[in-house]
């Protein structure tokens, strides 16, 4: 859910990172950039799987969630506090109501899902064809 802030400057501050020479497909924050869940390619050779990771320190650090395994990663989605994550691969869209503790297929296994958003409690997947939609999971 986005918040509404007044007009204005406010001061932030500098992060410097490293990287490695990764492909990322998919992000999401918590409000306040806290946190976020990224989807990281791992090969660009064949299959392309990928991890989904996490960071708890505004992109700091970041954590493989081991419990989603790999898989061709696309979309990631989740609650304010990341208790509930939907994300999607290209073979299926998947759901955890336990802050990543395990991961339940939710959606046609038949598309290549490449991204996934939420608002206010529901999710909206497409598929590469951008003509499938997969409406009102409820994040």
């Amino acid at each position: 859910m986005c918040t509404s802030v007044p007009g204005g400057k406010y001061v932030t501050s500098n992060i410097s990172y490293t990287s490695s020479n990764a492909f990322y497909y998919g992000l999401t924050a918590s409000p306040d950039f806290s946190s976020f869940i990224a989807t990281k390619l791992q090969s660009t050779i064949n299959n392309q799987l990928s991890n989904l990771l996490i960071s708890k320190n505004g992109g700091v650090n970041w954590t493989n969630i081991l419990t989603a395994g790999s898989k061709s990663w696309r979309g990631v989605t989740a609650n304010t506090d990341f208790t509930r994550i939907v994300a999607t691969s290209t073979t299926g869209i998947f759901w955890s109501s336990d802050s990543a503790g395990s991961w339940t297929s939710m959606g046609p296994s038949n598309k290549d899902w490449t991204g996934i958003c939420s608002s206010e409690g529901e999710s909206e997947s497409r598929s590469r064809s951008g003509i499938d939609g997969f409406k009102g999971l409820r994040v």
